[in-house]
Order: structure tokens, then sequence, then C-alpha cells
């Protein structure tokens, strides 16, 4: 059991906030199955789905088109997207030759339930056989994230007060880092991120939700005040760098 996931406040509408269900979600499969129509309106032409469904690059195993990754399943074409957020996994499926559209939706994030559920039905329905038993794989407790190992008995440079403050940078915008107890948050947008001393003027964040995990550092200018902010916000590229305001 987590808090219910409420989107509005985490800036991530156009990836996972369409509250749905999935009646309305075979509706709108129904209308890929029907070449763009719902009941008798055209919504979408017939030639720009077949356009959304162009394979435009490889992705492992699959073609990916605009949105949608093309498969070959039962010697039909099997056009699927999954998505998974907080407390949440979905799935989506369309064999158009056959008129097969499925959906699963699913309350726990991650679950591959979603996915193995759909396939199983396509097989069934296109071969009347399914590939194999649905087996779902147990689920994967994740361990609570520890701090690697740090430089022991050593401190802040300067008092915890000296690095709070607002931090800039151009893309995420502004962060304020404020004092905790004996520690600092971080505050981005609606989360916040306890920072735990690491050594020197290095703190650690067990993130949230998959955002901010790692090492924080902060950095001293020639006056010998805290001047920068770097912050692993993204776990792919180098820690982005935050002016002090």
């Amino acid at each position: 059991t987590i808090p219910f996931y409420d989107h509005m406040k985490f800036g991530v509408a156009p990836g996972g906030a369409i509250g749905s269900s999935a009646n309305d979600m075979l509706k709108y499969l129904q209308m890929y199955l029907n070449d763009g129509k719902a009941g008798e309106r055209q919504i979408v032409s017939a030639a720009q789905l077949r356009q959304l469904h162009k394979p435009v690059t490889i992705d492992g195993q699959s073609n990916y088109a605009l949105g949608w990754a093309i498969q070959q399943r039962g010697g039909e074409q099997f056009i699927q997207h999954g998505g998974s957020i907080n407390g949440f996994s979905s799935y989506m499926a369309l064999v158009p030759q056959r008129k097969i559209g499925v959906v699963v939706l699913n309350n726990l994030q991650g679950s591959a339930l979603p996915s193995l559920l759909a396939e199983y039905v396509v097989d069934r329905l296109v071969s009347g056989v399914a590939a194999g038993a649905l087996e779902v794989p147990p689920e994967r407790e994740w361990p609570p994230e520890e701090p690697p190992a740090g430089v022991a008995g050593t401190h802040t440079t300067l008092a915890l007060d000296a690095y709070a403050g607002e931090y800039f940078h151009p893309a995420y915008g502004v962060v304020r880092v404020e004092r905790r107890g004996a520690g600092l948050a971080l505050k981005f947008d609606a989360f916040e991120l306890p920072l735990q001393h690491q050594h020197y003027d290095t703190f650690f964040s067990a993130g949230r939700d998959y955002l901010g995990t790692g090492l924080y550092q902060f950095q001293m200018n020639t006056a010998g005040k805290v001047s920068h902010l770097l912050a692993p916000l993204e776990s792919a590229v180098p820690p982005f760098m935050f002016v002090r305001r």
C-alpha cells in the first residue's frame, strides 16, 4: 500500500496523468480498429493511423513507431505499449488484422502482469492456444537505498545553516535547501528530499519516486561561501549544477 498518486502535484501529466478505465480505453482502441472512426465520426484519418504504426527505429526485438511498439506475434502484426507510475501499471495491445484490442490495468507499479496477460489473451484469440502457461514472476522487493561508504570522522566546512538557500538551474528552475533538525532537506516542486551528511560538504539522499537518489555536493567560492550545488536528479547523466542565488 502506498499513498494515492496525485499527478497534479508532480508535473508529469503528459506521461502518466490520464484518469481512465478499461471501458474507456477499449473505446480508444476501437477507434484504431475502425480506421480512425468513433462510431460514424472520423476522428483521425486512416492514412494518419498507418503513419502512427509505421516503424521508425529499432528497439530491442521490436520496432518503435510513433508512440507504439511494433512486433510480430503468431504471424500477425502486434502493436502495443505499456506504462507504469506510482501504484499503477497499464498495457494496451492491438492486432489490427484480427480486430483485436486488449487493455490490462493493474494497481501495482512495475508489474509484469499486464503485458503477460495481454499477450496470453492475444495468443488464445489468434491461434487458439497460448504460447505457455501464464506464470507471473514474483514481484521484486526493492531494498531501501543505502548510502555508499563515506569518509569517517569528517564534518561540514560550514555550519548547516550556511548551506540553506535557493539554487537555480536553467532547466529545472529553483530548488530550495532548508535546515531540518540535524540535517538538510532539498525541496523541489512537490518533492522534499532529506539530505543526510555523508562527509565533508557531500550529503546523501535516498530519493523519492525514482527522483534524486545519490550524493549531493555543495561547492564553495573563493570567498569561502557556498556557491553551487551538484544534484543527481537524473541517474542516467552527470549531476546537474545549480547556482546559488
